[in-house]
């Protein structure tokens, strides 16, 4: 430290200088300006830290982030190999699960009755011949067997035109041990696949083979039995008046060849003909609407050669002596057709 007068050097603790006597401050006089200095300088200082520590602090940060992003890439990397590991388990044993599946259904009579039941109920008749086959087989030889794959085959059969083959089915059904209601409900399917099957006239004989007496009467209203005609069918020169007979039902016929029907021209007496080609076809039905095997006949009236009733043959047959020996081989009975004689 100097005076600040004289220059002279001062040793430490002098407070006058030795040589000028003039007393030395300790503490220098307050200079505002470099206080100001001062400040600045510090600031500046503490701004060059400041972003020497925002430069270390984005690079630390620029490396965690550098991190944080390999681990995730890690992590997604190792999720999608465990999600694609749980997809493939997954797939394994729905594949698994599946073919046990089919498995099992195939050899389920349980599912095979349901599935053909269903795919009858919504009118596909060829799958629900697949399932109700393989159900059959399924059960056939348990005891106790259901009827019900049995009676869906009939009836899926009748759907689709296959009645013969409904028929066998139908009679298979009715060999089971079957409730009064149920049996009488299969007798009248059958009656009606004969029926369909132009075989109506097998169900007499149906009937006839039950072998439980009051199901047999309760079956009585079912019979049926096609028309005969008292006089043959042919060519004749006189007006003849066919009766028709039935033992059960009522008989409807027509004169056009056409197939009759209940609105058909009901018989109740002899059947007036015309001159010229007759196609009579008749039929019987019955109150529960059985319809019989159709009765045809044609018979063709030519009247351009009149008969000669003065000649004894001509007499004879106008008669009926030989319209009614025809007749007799037509009818069981052997009751004579009616003829009538020309107009004059």
């Amino acid at each position: 430290m100097r005076c600040p007068k004289c220059n002279t050097e001062l040793a430490p603790g002098n407070v006058f200088c030795p040589k000028c006597g003039h007393e030395v401050q300790m503490v220098p006089d307050y200079d505002p300006l470099d206080e100001m200095l001062w400040d600045q300088e510090e600031k500046k200082q503490e701004k060059r830290e400041q972003g020497e520590e925002n430069r270390e602090g984005k690079r630390r940060r620029g490396s965690k982030r550098e991190e944080l992003l390999a681990y995730r890439l890690w992590k997604n990397s190792f999720y999608r190999h465990v999600i694609f590991m749980v997809f493939g388990l997954m797939v394994c044993a729905g594949a698994a699960f599946g073919a046990y599946y089919m498995v099992v259904s195939r050899n389920s009579y349980s599912y095979q009755l349901q599935r053909g039941m269903k795919c009858f109920a919504d009118g596909n008749f060829e799958e629900a011949v697949v399932y109700l086959r393989r159900s059959q087989e399924l059960q056939a030889d348990t005891e106790g067997a259901d009827m019900r794959p049995l009676l869906y085959l009939a009836r899926t059969y009748r759907e689709l035109g296959e009645t013969d083959m409904a028929v066998d089915l139908m009679e298979q059904v009715l060999d089971f041990p079957l409730e009064e209601k149920e049996k009488l409900a299969a007798y009248e399917e059958l009656f009606h696949m004969l029926m369909e099957a132009g075989r109506a006239g097998e169900i007499n004989e149906v009937i006839q083979g039950c072998k439980e007496e009051p199901m047999q009467r309760r079956l009585k209203d079912y019979r049926i039995e096609k028309p005969r005609a008292t006089i043959p069918g042919g060519e004749y020169t006189y007006y003849v008046y066919p009766r028709l007979e039935a033992a059960y039902g009522e008989i409807y016929y027509t004169l056009d060849g056409s197939m009759p029907t209940q609105e058909s021209t009901r018989y109740t007496g002899r059947i007036a003909l015309k001159e010229g080609d007759n196609m009579l076809t008749a039929v019987a039905i019955n109150d529960k609407g059985i319809v019989s095997e159709a009765l045809f006949v044609v018979y063709q009236l030519d009247f351009s050669e009149p008969l000669n009733l003065t000649n004894e043959n001509d007499r004879a047959s106008y008669a009926g002596t030989a319209v009614g020996a025809k007749a007799e081989e037509a009818s069981p009975d052997g009751e004579a057709g009616e003829t009538a004689g020309i107009e004059e």
